[in-house]
């Protein structure tokens, strides 16, 4: 199963995104949320894929601090897609958390000064350290985010991955000294 493929009810979006129904359905109709899948044409429903819960996941976890729903879901999508590229879209679930595992942080800028209105979403920027480097931010305010915290527990509520075979951190190397 690829990134792409629509394979999600409405219901089971919602429910890995820790998502109302309620809201997950005003989100797609009141604001522009970028998503992947599409509706069929003629229809009023459509199937959704592992990209379109990543989508939502992120923008979910990044909504109290942008402020606005189609401001979140733009910066989710834009983490998405300058982390992996489009080549994220064909990966396995499993394969895409792994790329997570290596790359920790993501951290999110508003370009704004101080006592400026609420950003919107052309300004915002995003900062991705190297892997294994901790995130150098100089600003008075930012959000760091763990992207592997926000989606793997999705994927795992949606099925996509069993949580047995969730790739896991290895933890810290101990030595053992006499």
């Amino acid at each position: 199963m690829s990134m792409i493929e629509p394979s999600l009810r409405f219901s089971e979006v919602a429910a890995a995104a820790l998502v109302t129904p309620k809201s997950l359905r005003n989100w797609l109709q009141r604001y522009p949320v970028e998503l992947y899948s599409v509706t069929p044409e003629g229809r009023d429903w459509r199937r959704f894929c592992l990209a379109d819960l990543a989508v939502i996941s992120l923008a979910r976890h990044l909504l109290p601090f942008t402020g606005a729903v189609e401001t979140a879901s733009a910066a989710a999508r834009t983490i998405l897609r300058h982390m992996q590229g489009e080549d994220w879209l064909h990966a396995s679930p499993s394969g895409f958390l792994s790329f997570w595992m290596v790359h920790r942080y993501v951290v999110l800028l508003p370009s704004g000064g101080p006592g400026d209105s609420p950003p919107t979403r052309a300004q915002w920027t995003i900062s991705i350290p190297e892997p294994g480097r901790p995130p150098l931010v100089d600003a008075p305010a930012y959000l760091t985010i763990v992207p592997y915290a926000v989606l793997s527990p999705a994927f795992e509520r949606a099925g996509a991955i069993p949580a047995s075979s969730r790739p896991t951190r290895p933890g810290p190397v101990r030595s053992a000294e006499g």
